[in-house]
């Protein structure tokens, strides 16, 4: 008999969006993306590519027009995913039944039967194989906890067709290090699904794989998901990274490795080489080996072996909320800098140079270069003023005489990344990049690829995260935005990207004034403290903290003055919180969707005395945040300075 202990679940993949096709002249498609319950959205275009519409119609799903443009939809997106999670509850119980073992168990039989109808059974009988049949069996050892698990395999088995697994096989005797807990994904993700079986004796080992005619894939895989890749933001931050942070968590970061990714696998963007998701072809440079869908997995009909396999990104990636509001492992194994710097050598550049002091290496002119990247976020007034700080009249407002009589400048360039053909090209912009200037949003997420001693400036937004994202529906289902508040906040989102990266500083729009929109004046002075700090010659690394603005600093000094408080609030917006049922799980969801430091710091939306839609985050001792937010922020006097 065989025996068989089973762990499997489903990992959430990306969400469709109802959608519109039709044909236009000239072999185009236009796809207008719907909103949950038809709200109005616009039209995009995509050609060029020989896609056609019942192309387009699979592939919408992932269809981005531009890669660092804003993932919209995003509430509608996270309940999909969560729908799929409960549908991995029940393939957990279908394994738990013991469904994969009967499976190998049949295919045992047949396996034998087949060979004693050719060759009656003797005391010799497939000795030479039985003897090697234990190094084709799978090994596992795993590092940290739960939700935050890396395991590393050999010999990890997969089953493709009707009933995807995977698949630890042993010998009756042998023990598997406990892998509750490893996920493919960041966030949003259940564990990895896994059946583990056991056999008997080592004949019934051999027959199996004689039987399942494994095809086998040697060298180092890194098996992983990335949700919503069509936004290069999660693609390379909540989907790359924390699955490379495994392999550095491994002492592997600098091998090559075969990209075996859960992913959307009809993903298309305009002006990409193969017509595919900007993104993918990143992971496959990145992975510098073979790449493999999993969706080709699925579909292959037949078992594989990786002979040398690393999984576990749970809890590594940017939207995973930390009580620092860092970037995971970006300090503490130093992750953030090998990830920058394979980055760069995998698409064939010079990673940027080491520096001790910001200042180190530095000759020449006093003057640097500077970029504003484009974003949807901007106004038409900020956006024609931020271009006319680009030019040669413009940048001479930044200019300013140092103490040595010498006159500093920043020349700056106003950039729409998606204008840019290629990832490389991106690097290559950024590579050279002194100063960043960016508002919110996956714009500002090649921030951790500037060269040591840069500065990033984190422009802001003057409007709360999912402000116009949170629909309210009539009876005839017509949906329309509930904005949180008519008036404006002050939201810097993602400053993991600076906090958890020891090699930059980082400066913030002023937090007083942000909500009124951004302003010339204070561009040009932010423009001159960069300029300053980077002339300041500060060490690297960076002190924890100082990347952060008022508003992270708040969100963690709030978690240093009581861990219970700061443990529930994680708990709630990472998902990881505890319910009694059904309903109270479903008023605190848009905590985890939302889950901004602002939002908690500021009491907006669901974090709020008297919630938004029903729903309420009910964070703990609020008194003490409200204390220190009056402190850090409600101060009339406080500037962000250098």
């Amino acid at each position: 008999m065989l025996s068989l202990a089973v762990f499997i679940s489903i990992l959430p993949a990306s969400v469709a969006q109802e959608v519109r096709v039709a044909v236009e002249p000239k072999g185009e498609v236009a796809v207008e993306r719907l909103p949950p319950k038809f709200a109005h959205a616009p039209t995009l275009r995509m050609g060029g590519y020989g896609v056609t519409a019942s192309m387009a119609q699979r592939s919408i799903r992932g269809f981005s027009n531009d890669p660092f443009g804003e993932l919209d939809h995003i509430e509608q997106k996270l309940a999909d995913a969560k729908k799929k999670m409960r549908h991995a509850e029940v393939a957990h119980r279908q394994a738990k039944n013991g469904e994969p073992t009967e499976r190998i168990k049949q295919m045992v039989k047949d396996q034998i039967k087949q060979v004693w109808d050719k060759n009656p059974p003797g005391p010799e009988m497939l000795s030479s194989e039985e003897k090697r049949v234990g190094s084709l069996m799978t090994k596992v050892k795993c590092k940290g906890e739960a939700r935050n698990k890396t395991c590393d395999f050999k010999n990890l088995y997969y089953e493709g067709g009707k009933d995807p697994t995977w698949h630890i096989l042993l010998l009756k005797g042998h023990e598997v290090v406990d892998t509750t807990g490893l996920s493919f994904a960041s966030k949003y993700g259940g564990p990895v699904p896994i059946a583990v079986t056991k056999f008997d004796n080592r004949k019934d080992a051999v027959a199996f794989l004689k039987r399942s005619k494994p095809k086998q894939h040697h060298g180092l895989s890194l098996i992983y998901a990335a949700m919503w890749h069509q936004n290069m933001g999660h693609a390379l931050w909540d989907g790359l990274y924390p699955a490379y942070t495994s392999l550095v968590q491994w002492g592997r970061q600098d091998e090559k490795f075969r990209s075996v990714v859960d992913h959307n696998s009809e993903c298309y963007q305009a002006n990409t080489e193969d017509g595919r998701c900007m993104s993918e072809g990143v992971f496959k440079k990145f992975g510098m080996g073979d790449w493999i869908s999993m969706q080709d997995l699925h579909e292959s009909d037949r078992w594989h072996c990786f002979t040398d396999a690393v999984v576990g990104s749970g809890n590594r990636g940017a939207r995973v909320i930390n009580r620092d509001y860092s970037l995971p492992n970006g300090r503490e194994m130093n992750a953030v800098r090998f990830f920058r710097d394979r980055m760069y050598k995998a698409h064939g550049l010079e990673p940027p140079a080491a520096r001790a002091y910001s200042a180190q290496h530095r000759y020449g002119p006093r003057s640097m270069r500077g970029i504003i990247v484009h974003n949807s976020k901007y106004s038409k007034t900020e956006k024609v003023m931020m271009t006319h700080l680009a030019t040669a009249v413009g940048s001479m407002a930044t200019q300013f005489t140092e103490d040595d009589g010498v006159v500093g400048s920043t020349n700056f360039q106003y950039v729409d990344l998606s204008d840019l053909a290629s990832f490389k090209q991106q690097l290559e912009l950024i590579q050279h990049t002194d100063v960043h200037m960016s508002a919110v949003g996956a714009a500002a997420s090649l921030a951790p690829f500037l060269g040591d001693g840069s500065v990033h400036v984190n422009l802001g937004n003057n409007e709360w995260p999912g402000n116009q994202q949170v629909y309210e529906y009539d009876a005839f289902g017509n949906g329309q935005p509930k904005p949180y508040s008519e008036g404006h906040g002050v939201s810097y989102m993602e400053e993991y990207w600076a906090e958890g990266v020891p090699y930059i500083r980082a400066l913030y729009y002023n937090s007083t004034t942000q909500h009124t929109g951004l302003k010339r004046r204070e561009l040009q002075t932010l423009a001159q403290k960069a300029y300053r700090l980077i002339r300041s010659n500060f060490s690297i690394p960076v002190e924890p903290g100082a990347n952060l603005s008022p508003v992270g600093k708040t969100f963690k000094e709030y978690c240093q003055s009581d861990q219970e408080a700061c443990d529930y609030m994680l708990a709630v917006m990472n998902g990881e919180a505890e319910f009694n049922n059904k309903d109270e799980a479903e008023k605190m969801k848009d905590c985890e969707t939302y889950a901004w430091a602002e939002m908690a710091v500021f009491e907006v939306g669901a974090y709020s005395d008297h919630g938004h839609n029903g729903q309420y985050c009910n964070l703990h001792h609020i008194e003490k945040l409200r204390a220190i937010r009056k402190k850090n922020i409600e101060n009339p006097q406080l500037t962000v300075t250098a």
